[in-house]
């Protein structure tokens, strides 16, 4: 004759078995997302490296276009002193490639005029430098990769978190699961000791009927002490029975 007890703490755990293992499968999917978001991640940081290095080669020849015109205009927008040179006497020194040279520095020397047409010559080359950045924010290619590189980490610093959580609720599934199992075999020894107990004191009841007969007043005594002793093994199975629910219960049963 099967226990109840038995076969409700085997379904406890069967349910505990199966939850655990979907929660293995959700930490699995969630690790493989994190894989897949850290590949995009490296896509992304490839595009931006490259978007970077665009902007610093068109800064740098934005930086050299302006800097011929920047240097000729700040030797010629020099104050005169008292009784000094006026800015069209005063020449510039440049090499032979029409590069402004510092003071002191050998050179030829251009005048006023000959340095106010450099500086018209050097003009749409600046434009051109300045014009090539603006084209690059203004294309919003560049920027969209900022952007979605930025929230492609986010995304990826989310789910790597989900899927730490999912690791340990994984992990204290199991705990449990492994904690009721104990429970339950505790109960299940708990419940074969009792299911021995009764059938003891079942042959004790039979042995003091058959004994009985050799006399009324002690077949009538042994009858009672049989009944007693039989009262006393259900009520202990049926506080081992509420035992073994309440211990399953406590360790996070259905």
């Amino acid at each position: 004759m099967s226990n109840p007890t038995t076969s409700d703490s085997s379904k406890r755990l069967a349910v505990l078995e199966r939850r655990m293992k979907l929660m293995e499968q959700a930490l699995t999917a969630e690790q493989k997302k994190t894989a897949e978001m850290q590949k995009v991640i490296a896509v992304y940081a490839n595009d931006l490296e490259q978007t970077l290095d665009i902007y610093d080669k068109a800064f740098g020849q934005a930086a050299k276009s302006y800097e011929p015109i920047i240097q000729r205009a700040l030797i010629l927008s020099k104050p005169t002193v008292a009784g000094g040179e006026k800015p069209s006497s005063r020449p510039v020194v440049v090499d032979k490639r029409g590069k402004v040279l510092k003071a002191g520095e050998p050179g030829e020397e251009q005048s006023f005029m000959d340095n106010v047409v450099a500086i018209m010559d050097d003009l749409p080359k600046a434009l051109a430098a300045v014009a090539l950045i603006i084209s690059l924010f203004t294309g919003g290619t560049s920027i969209v990769s900022l952007v979605q590189s930025n929230f492609a980490h986010n995304q990826a610093a989310e789910a790597k978190a989900e899927a730490g959580t999912a690791k340990v609720d994984a992990v204290e599934a199991k705990k449990d699961a492994e904690t009721a199992r104990q429970g339950a075999g505790v109960a299940l020894e708990t419940a074969g000791t009792a299911q021995t107990d009764a059938a003891q004191a079942k042959s004790d009841a039979e042995t003091a009927k058959e004994s009985s007969a050799t006399a009324v007043q002690q077949s009538s005594d042994a009858q009672v002490e049989a009944a007693a002793a039989k009262q006393e093994a259900e009520t202990t199975a049926q506080i081992v029975d509420k035992l073994a629910d309440s211990v399953m219960s406590d360790q996070g049963g259905p």
